[in-house]
């Protein structure tokens, strides 16, 4: 069994043939089901060598063409670098929109930026008086930085 064959086809075709962009051809087969397990299932390396197969042929039917892109956008589920550089294995100049797909996957890369706030909290109680209703109430003090913030 081949990698297209564990591929929903029907699903893919048809949003292959109301694709009028490459956004809408990219965001689409990512929300595909078969797509997203062919992710889980097949190495980079499977879906670059699928993808060069069924791209190489001269005389390519659009269901060649839908399952290519698939097999692009499967790729997009694994690590950023590790995607990046397997995108580099296709050669994106088969597909209409293949350096599109590319450019789509690079914008919507997830940013790692990590950043620091140097700020401790804590919440100290205070005294509790005791009114002579029947709740009671307590105040806090927030302190950040051990400076005094105020009372609520």
């Amino acid at each position: 069994m081949g990698l297209i064959d564990r591929l929903d086809t029907k699903e893919i075709n048809s949003v292959y043939l109301f694709a009028n962009t490459p956004k809408y051809l990219y965001r689409h087969l990512r929300h595909i089901q078969s797509v997203q397990e062919l992710s889980q299932r097949a190495t980079l390396q499977n879906l670059v060598d699928e993808y060069t197969k069924i791209t190489s042929p001269i005389a390519r039917s659009s269901e060649d063409i839908a399952a290519a892109y698939a097999l692009l956008i499967a790729v997009t589920f694994w690590e950023y670098q590790e995607a990046l550089a397997a995108l580099g294995k296709f050669d994106l100049s088969r597909l209409e929109w293949g350096n599109d797909m590319k450019d789509i996957f690079r914008t919507n890369a997830p940013i790692n930026t990590m950043v620091g706030i140097g700020a401790q909290a804590s919440i100290r109680p205070c005294n509790l008086e005791a009114t002579g209703s029947s709740t009671s109430t307590a105040s806090y003090e927030y302190t950040r930085n051990n400076r005094k913030e105020g009372k609520t």
